[in-house]
């Protein structure tokens, strides 16, 4: 039997690794609409930004991926 890791984190991170910026454009357009994945996804930014405090975000592009 498949842990979580290895049934749904572990795939999902190998299959956006060149296409992080796309996949996080298109989970920021869902969170617009859905506050419990914005509110994760709020979270998940700090943990990041605590991970790595001399993160430099500025001058990085948006994308813009509309729902469907």
């Amino acid at each position: 039997m498949m842990d979580y890791q290895r049934q749904f984190t572990r795939p999902l991170l190998m299959r956006i690794t060149d296409h992080g910026a796309a996949f996080a454009g298109i989970l920021a357009n869902r969170a617009e609409h859905d506050l419990s994945l914005a509110g994760h996804m709020l979270a998940a930014l700090d943990e990041m930004q605590d991970a790595f405090p001399d993160l430099e975000t500025e001058g990085i592009a948006q994308p813009f991926y509309p729902l469907k």
